[in-house]
């Protein structure tokens, strides 16, 4: 019968094609396009919650109080500390994105898709942490919320009429459980040989009972003396009395910390100088009965007319350094250098002169893949043990990433844009990819697509319904001789269910074909940003298979309507009224 009447089943064949065809790439497009804001929510935003913590004058969190106060927080899963900034790492790379990052933690909290790295991230980022150094420091046992420095300072006698002498300030060091190190300054000397206890806080209850408190647990890593060399040099000795340890947030309840009397393991540094008559000097020296170490220092003496800072280092002897600091570089940055994996590189980067490649990206998220800068990933941690010296820069995180469960995250949001949290931005993933989801053209598009299918669906059974009732009543004669021969109507109503299904199926089959083929043709063309870019990451065809199905079934289940209807039609109609009317 197809054969005999080729066009009158194309007609019904391309009309089904045709209104699957356009519903199958309505959900294709709807899925995919969903899927495309999500994944540019989670690349932007890069995690459930990214948060830059209050910087402004006398705040009351500090930065190595926040991997607690973010824990105590209901439905904070882990943070990360991160660092983003543009570094130019050297004359042959130029200038770079760079991003540090806790990449023990990265893992839990990044959201990062697969295929922008060749490799699991997860390793890559074992890599990351395999490379961080082991500094040698002075461990704190238990969780103590106060931290207690007993200092001796006694500056030389100067001659008269000179000026004095610049203010000396102390500054901690210190080493969280992530391997963070924070500078903490504990306060200025006054230097005139009596005992000075300065006081670190370490935790903090804040507010509603919600406890602040470092990662635990903690160690020193080094003591730093700050002041400023002038045009005349001036001498002090520095006595180191004691290191106490309070678990309460007052009270005079102090527990000593023994301390290593040998000053040969002891460690002097002393900040670099160039505009310098004299250089500082630091040298160890005999130790008083009351104090655990000491050190003359001198000063200086520089040309400038403004006093010059100068910083004296104390830290233990010890501890490993890598020999070169392991990095994740983009794609772009590799072929630049024409480098591989493995290799080593000279660089500037934060304390860091010596890196080594040990994986590639295509992207990460906040980083800008498509930018005239190519980006490098490092570890934050890292990077903060290597530039820990007299002087030099320790990086102070400014961003927290956050994994929170998905029922709090807007609660979490919203908690910390007020006090005493009071951070100036609060990002977040789940409202930023909402917000890209209310685009009204996009969902005006898919609106469209939506009423083409139900009206090209209609049009397609409507269509299939008349060929099959014209093409019954041609057949009426032809239908009645071969009930008259001894066909049976069960057998008739078979005849007709394969004749009409053979067409159906292959025009459900077709449908669905051109759907996908669409799809997978039209989508990563047309899905772009609101600003009407490519979207990035790269967009990736969705197709909503149980969606399909259901296109699928629900026109299949109204075809066999039509195709049962046309068949009890055909039995009222009586066999001598058919061939008499065939005869006629």
């Amino acid at each position: 019968q197809v054969a005999r009447r080729p066009q009158r089943y194309a007609r019904a064949a391309l009309l089904l094609i045709l209104a699957l065809g356009i519903g199958i790439f309505a959900a294709a497009y709807s899925r995919t396009w969903a899927q495309s804001q999500t994944d540019q929510a989670d690349y932007q935003v890069g995690a459930d919650l990214r948060v830059e913590p209050s910087r402004r004058f006398g705040a009351l969190l500090q930065s190595y109080q926040l991997p607690g106060a973010y824990a105590a927080l209901p439905g904070v899963q882990a943070s990360m500390a991160a660092l983003r900034r543009r570094e130019e790492l050297s004359r042959a790379i130029g200038v770079s994105d760079v991003l540090l990052l806790d990449s023990a933690q990265a893992a839990r909290v990044v959201h990062f898709r697969p295929d922008l790295a060749d490799e699991p991230i997860g390793d890559l980022l074992t890599r990351l942490v395999r490379g961080r150094p082991a500094l040698a420091t002075v461990a704190l046992p238990g969780t103590p919320r106060r931290l207690a420095l007993d200092l001796r300072v006694t500056r030389a006698a100067r001659a008269a009429n000179t000026p004095a002498p610049a203010p000396l300030a102390a500054i901690l060091v210190l080493q969280d459980a992530n391997g963070m190190v924070y500078r903490l300054q504990l306060g200025t000397l006054r230097a005139e040989g009596q005992t000075e206890r300065l006081i670190a806080p370490l935790a903090l209850t804040l507010p509603g009972g919600a406890n602040a408190s470092p990662a635990y647990p903690l160690a020193v890593a080094g003591l730093e003396l700050s002041t400023a060399a002038g045009r005349t040099e001036a001498q002090a000795q520095f006595d180191l009395l004691g290191l106490r340890l309070s678990d309460a947030d007052s009270c005079e309840n102090w527990g000593d910390l023994p301390l290593d009397r040998d000053p040969t393991h002891w460690q002097l540094q002393g900040s670099d100088l160039s505009a310098v008559v004299r250089p500082p000097t630091s040298e160890a020296i005999p130790a008083p009965a009351d104090a655990a170490l000491s050190v003359r220092f001198s000063t200086g003496a520089t040309t400038l007319q403004t006093p010059y800072p100068v910083t004296f280092g104390l830290r233990p002897v010890g501890g490993v350094l890598p020999e070169a600091l392991p990095i994740l570089v983009d794609e772009r940055l590799l072929a630049q250098l024409g480098a591989r994996v493995g290799d080593t590189l000279e660089v500037n980067l934060i304390g860091a002169r010596r890196v080594q490649i040990v994986g590639t990206l295509r992207g990460f998220p906040t980083l800008d893949p498509t930018g005239t800068a190519p980006f490098v990933v490092a570890d934050l941690p890292t990077i903060t043990a290597l530039g820990f010296a007299p002087g030099r820069e320790v990086p102070d995180p400014l961003e927290q990433w956050l994994a929170v469960a998905p029922d709090q995250a807007a609660a979490v949001a919203a908690t910390l844009r007020r006090d005493p949290y009071s951070s100036p931005t609060v990002q977040d993933r789940a409202a930023r990819a909402a917000e890209l989801r209310a685009d009204p053209l996009a969902l005006g598009t898919i609106g469209a697509l939506v009423l083409g299918f139900a009206a090209a669906a209609l049009v397609a059974l409507l269509g299939f319904a008349l060929s099959a009732a014209v093409a019954a009543r041609e057949r009426q004669a032809e239908f009645a001789l071969l009930r008259a021969l001894g066909l049976h109507p069960r057998q008739l109503l078979t005849w007709l269910a394969l004749e009409q299904g053979i067409t159906v199926a292959l025009s459900l089959l077709g449908g669905v074909l051109l759907g996908l083929v669409l799809a997978w043709l039209v989508l990563p063309l047309v899905t772009l940003t609101q600003a009407g870019a490519a979207a990035y990451p790269p967009t990736r065809v969705a197709i909503p298979w149980g969606t399909a199905a259901l296109l699928v079934g629900g026109l299949l289940a109204a075809l066999v309507g039509v195709a049962l209807i046309l068949g009890l039609a055909l039995r009222r109609i009586g066999l001598g009224g058919a061939l008499r009317v065939a005869k006629e």
